[in-house]
């Protein structure tokens, strides 16, 4: 085997039959196949490490179900979350009191996050955005993150309607998770005015995600 030329793999498949169907890592070649059930974790060309992570985008109307969603993807192993509603509540804690505050200051922590989170990624660390999915500028910034490394970006779009939004905006105004802040009805009505669902032209990865019956299941 070439001492540049090789990959870091976990497989989810016995190397025969004599073996159970369980996670395990080995090393392959370059030009090993991989097959079903079998997914690159680094590759070391040229002397170089190259790992693999992931940036996922959440992307849904308000009270969709996103920040639940995003805490599942953050569990994963070598996993960061950004919670874009904890950090403005940390770092501009009474600057925003309206809807263009609000923009004004998202702009400013993407600012402050872009080469952050870039670099995370080329560590092989994969990143969840609990934002930066609503809109087509928004997800082509979350995107462009990726650069042409090995990260890839995947859009969670979680498809839901506006009652049921409403319906878990009442429960959220309720419970007032760290760093939300009390939205009335009225307000979700000219939020969701800007709110633009993924089109295949953007060139995204895109998961569907059901918010009703992910409601549906929560509540049994």
């Amino acid at each position: 085997m070439s001492r540049y030329l090789w990959r870091v793999v976990r497989s989810r498949e016995p190397y025969n039959q004599g073996l159970p169907r369980t996670a395990f890592w080995r090393v392959a070649p370059t030009n090993w196949p991989l097959s079903p059930g079998v997914s690159l974790l680094a590759e070391n060309i040229g002397g170089r490490m190259e790992k693999e992570s992931t940036l996922h985008v959440l992307c849904g109307k308000l009270a969709s179900g996103k920040t639940t969603l995003a805490e599942e993807l953050a569990a994963e192993a070598s996993t960061v979350l950004i919670s874009e509603d904890l950090w403005l509540s940390k770092l501009f804690p009474d600057e925003i009191s309206g809807f263009q505050d609000y923009l004004n200051c998202s702009a400013r922590l993407r600012s402050a996050i872009g080469q952050h989170v870039q670099g995370l990624l080329r560590e092989g660390i994969s990143v969840v955005f609990d934002f930066a999915g609503n809109t087509p500028q928004e997800r082509a910034w979350a995107k462009s993150l990726c650069g042409q490394g090995r990260a890839q970006c995947v859009l969670h779009y979680l498809e839901a309607s506006d009652e049921l939004c409403k319906l878990q905006l009442l429960r959220r105004n309720e419970q007032r998770p760290e760093g939300s802040q009390v939205t009335t009805v009225g307000d979700f009505d000219s939020i969701t005015k800007y709110f633009v669902p993924p089109s295949p032209n953007e060139g995204l990865k895109v998961q569907s995600h059901d918010a009703a019956s992910r409601h549906q299941n929560a509540e049994r």
